[in-house]
């Protein structure tokens, strides 16, 4: 199953980076998917999206306790990023997109302008890593 990993966020924002050290652990493990970074959402993303069979969404979200995993619930708007994964995944579809969309969830402590990850997000990016990469010979649960 071809798999995209879209890490969102801007590593120069703290933790919001978290996703790309989500990529970096994914690509040390050898996990076999598509890794992405991008700063924010854009629907020029579609076409990358409908060259797979399945896209998991990786983003910082300070409002979380624990790593999550869910399928996107495409008509579920996010107020967070001008274009939602949902909006991209709808672009998506309209190209051929037909498989599934999932969205990773970080814990993560802060936003703020800085380098550096906190514990939190380290911790939490090494558990999205580990529950990302036991997705190689499997399909999420629906």
């Amino acid at each position: 199953m071809a798999t995209l990993v879209l890490g969102i966020g801007n590593t120069l924002r703290g933790d919001d980076g978290v996703a790309a050290h989500v990529l970096e652990l994914l690509e040390a493990q050898g996990c076999g998917f598509q890794l992405m970074a991008t700063l924010s959402l854009v629907p020029e993303l579609a076409s990358d999206i409908a060259q797979n069979d399945r896209v998991i969404f990786v983003d910082a979200d300070v409002g979380v306790r624990e790593v999550t995993l869910q399928r996107l619930d495409e008509r579920q708007r996010d107020a967070l990023h001008r274009y939602a994964p949902a909006s991209v995944v709808s672009f998506a579809r309209t190209i051929g997109f037909q498989g599934d969309a999932w969205v990773c969830r970080v814990p993560v402590q802060s936003m703020e302008t800085e380098v550096a990850l906190s514990a939190l997000a380290i911790d939490s990016a090494q558990e999205a890593a580990r529950m990302l990469g036991a997705l190689r010979e499997a399909a999420p649960r629906r």
